[in-house]
């Protein structure tokens, strides 16, 4: 346990930012983490190597539990892709009307206003 509490005290703070450099995966935040045992005790590898993975999906899983996740993520997806989802061209095909696509219809649950203006 105490190789465990080795490897966090040596990756400082795990907050939002190396949980999302590991993608909110637990097992990639393990495989960051991962060093070295020291310990010569016997068993120490093969406790550190079933522990560590506990102790990864924990402030994963705290993270994602915390009220303000949902906006933090919305940002973060933000950043990632470079674009918002109202700024993605809608996908489908095209109305033969010259309307909006059917994706662009379901995406609102409805028609944009800006396709009624001309109604």
């Amino acid at each position: 346990m105490a190789a465990v509490q080795d490897t966090f005290a040596a990756a400082g703070p795990i907050d939002a930012e190396p949980l999302c450099v590991a993608d909110l995966d637990p097992g990639r935040l393990t495989d960051e983490l991962r060093r070295p045992v020291a310990d010569r005790a016997e068993r120490a590898p093969g406790l550190y190597k079933e522990l560590l993975p506990l102790y990864c999906a924990h402030p994963v899983e705290q993270l994602t539990a915390h009220p303000t996740y949902v906006a933090g993520a919305a940002v973060e997806h933000t950043r990632r892709t470079g674009t918002l989802p109202r700024e993605r061209p809608a996908t489908g095909p095209p109305d033969p009307t010259g309307g909006p696509t059917a994706a662009h219809r379901s995406r609102r649950g409805g028609l944009e206003p800006a396709s009624l203006a001309g109604a």
